[in-house]
């Protein structure tokens, strides 16, 4: 009994190394292999390194920046255009872009023709958690028309015949406002002297209500009018809440990521096309001795 499994282990022992055995022996084929077919591995290599350092070379670089647009707002938390319509007026002038219609895209913006083809794509987000402020990303041939091309995007918002009528709408409601509590601070103004001149001269004793409440009345339509006046100041259109940085250096082409993917890459492809000549040599060797036999 102890006899066999000593000799069933023995076995198994032996076959675990003649598998590692073979295993050793497929890892120093390969080597072989790749160091007969070093010639074609380098030239792969060389070739794919050599084009995509002419590409670096000759492709136009791009130049990214942003820069975020505050929604309109009539005071408060009220306001009067959603960031996703925003998004969506944006979303259009890059169709223009990508479907090369310049003039009708210079058009919409009041833009010279050569300065709209000098930008590549334009790419509106919302950050979550600041729904009333768009960010919008541009990528330009040239640097110098980032600020043209942001102030023709907010003047094209701003454009938008929704969003005039809605802000004219609220400038005459603020100034209707404004008129009203001054006209109603200048009535109690004035009962305000006719009462404190009565008093004085005696004429009457008693009025029913106590004199310095219209005072504090006065002061609370005096806070409203200021704050009144406050909103009617700043009621605007879009806005830019955060001016975009002008690039000094180019967002692509990424000279040193693209030349060492392509240098690894065709590494690869070069050991595969290496094992994959040495495979049909055997091939067709062997095809060779069968039939010359």
């Amino acid at each position: 009994m102890k006899e066999d499994k000593r000799l069933l282990y023995e076995s198994k022992r032996d076959e675990r190394e003649y598998l590692y055995s073979d295993d050793e022996i497929d890892l120093y084929e390969i080597l072989l292999i790749l160091k007969k077919h070093i010639k074609l591995i380098g030239f792969v290599v060389l070739l794919a390194t050599a084009l995509s350092i002419a590409y670096v070379l000759f492709a136009t670089p791009t130049y990214k920046s942003s820069f975020i647009v505050r929604m309109p707002s009539v005071g408060g938390d009220k306001y009067i255009f959603s960031v996703e319509e925003a998004k969506t007026n944006i979303d259009n002038l890059n169709t223009f872009l990508e479907q090369k219609r310049y003039e009708e895209l210079a058009g919409l913006l009041s833009l010279h023709l050569s300065d709209v083809k000098l930008v590549k794509s334009i790419n509106p987000s919302v950050k979550r958690g600041k729904e009333h402020f768009l960010e919008v990303s541009l990528i330009v041939y040239n640097p110098g028309i980032i600020e043209k091309f942001k102030n023709a995007i907010v003047s094209y918002l701003n454009n938008n015949p929704f969003v005039q009528e809605k802000i004219n709408m609220e400038r005459m409601k603020l100034f209707n406002l404004k008129r009203e509590i001054e006209a109603k601070i200048k009535s109690m103004d004035s009962m305000r002297r006719v009462l404190e001149k009565n008093l004085k001269e005696g004429k009457v004793k008693d009025y029913g209500f106590n004199p310095l409440e219209m005072e504090k009345v006065i002061m609370d339509l005096k806070m409203r009018l200021e704050d009144t006046k406050t909103r009617l100041a700043t009621l605007k259109g879009f806005e830019v809440a955060v001016d975009p940085v002008i690039p000094t250096k180019p967002h692509s082409p990424k000279a040193f990521l693209i030349i060492g993917v392509s240098f690894i890459s065709s590494l690869f492809l070069g050991m595969f096309l290496a094992l994959f000549v040495e495979w049909y040599q055997n091939a067709k060797r062997r095809h060779k001795e069968v039939f010359s036999e």
